[in-house]
């Protein structure tokens, strides 16, 4: 996966733009809710110096943070209207997870989990509460999995790899053959166990 450039990459060849929608030019804006964030905008700037956010010459460079992923992640804060969700695929909240993990938001965090334990594939959901540390969450997603009517199609057990796809179709045969179709959750947590020390 390559480097996605943003105005928010800290690169002097990056092109500077206002977003039409989250651009705020009174600089009024406080992010509460953050470890991350916490600090950041309580320290004296040093007189007649200009600080980092002060102005569009001297923006705040968000390492590693694409336009389109804070885009998204501000329109959990600034809906276009509260009636009708402006997000609503994978992606989008897969954007608005990895933000909040990283910024240590943790009520969006828990928003996230819930629109994505809600919508997305169950696949999609593992491998984001794997990639993103989310134990409770992967546990979950696992014990849904391996409860669901379907088996795994072949692009899930690609996107998964052979051991989890192993694992999870291990589980499901023990448990339509010896647990009535139920979760036994003393040997799913030992599967997954063995697939972690891997």
């Amino acid at each position: 996966m390559g480097k996605r450039t943003s105005y928010f990459d800290a690169s002097a060849s990056t092109p500077r733009n206002r977003h039409e929608r989250f651009y705020l030019p009174d600089g009024n804006v406080i992010f509460q809710g953050s470890k991350v964030f916490e600090d950041m905008f309580s320290l004296p700037s040093p007189p007649g110096e200009d600080y980092e956010g002060g102005s569009d010459d001297q923006p705040i460079y968000l390492e590693g943070t694409s336009s389109l992923d804070l885009a998204r992640f501000l329109t959990v804060f600034y809906p276009r209207t509260v009636c009708k969700p402006d997000l609503e695929m994978t992606d989008e909240w897969a954007s608005v997870l990895a933000l909040a993990v990283k910024w240590q938001f943790e009520d969006v965090q828990a928003l996230a989990v819930a629109r994505l334990s809600a919508d997305a594939p169950l696949v999609d959901q593992i491998l984001l509460a794997r990639a993103h540390r989310l134990p409770e969450w992967l546990y979950d997603a696992h014990v849904r999995i391996c409860s669901r009517y379907e088996p795994l199609s072949l692009d899930e057990g690609r996107r998964l790899g052979v051991d989890e796809t192993v694992v999870i179709s291990d589980v499901r045969q023990y448990n339509i053959r010896c647990n009535r179709g139920n979760v036994d959750h003393d040997k799913l947590r030992a599967a997954l166990r063995l697939l972690q020390q891997g």
